[in-house]
């Protein structure tokens, strides 16, 4: 499977993921959820919702940081090889369009988020 497809694939799962999360708070109701930990902190299930997507989006923004590194040392070692050179690029394109992607789905639940707590 090429690049293209597995990026594809990738941005449509986050796009169905994040529609089922965003459909299931619309349709939830106050479903206090226990802390096993600190029985005092009762939170909502929309607030532990949240912060798992915002978990999530920090592990892809982190993991895309990794990447994008990782690339620049192989262009840095690539010493004129132009095979290597050409996937060192890539693979910073690809590294800049998952942070890309990170961001805008974060700024996007975000906004989500907030309209349905206003919308409650």
């Amino acid at each position: 499977m090429n690049k293209n497809k597995r990026f594809l694939i990738l941005a449509l799962f986050i796009i169905i993921m994040s529609s089922l999360i965003v459909f299931s708070l619309a349709n939830a109701q106050q479903i206090i959820v226990n802390n096993p930990l600190d029985p005092t902190n009762k939170k909502d299930i929309g607030s532990v919702w949240v912060a798992v997507v915002k978990t999530i989006l920090g592990f892809i923004g982190v993991a895309s940081l990794v990447v994008f590194i990782y690339a620049g040392f192989t262009f840095l070692i690539s010493a004129g090889n132009a095979e290597k050179t050409r996937k060192a690029k890539d693979t910073i394109i690809y590294a800049v369009l998952g942070i890309f992607l990170a961001m805008a789905a974060y700024a996007i639940l975000s906004f989500v988020f907030s309209t349905i707590e206003g919308a409650i």
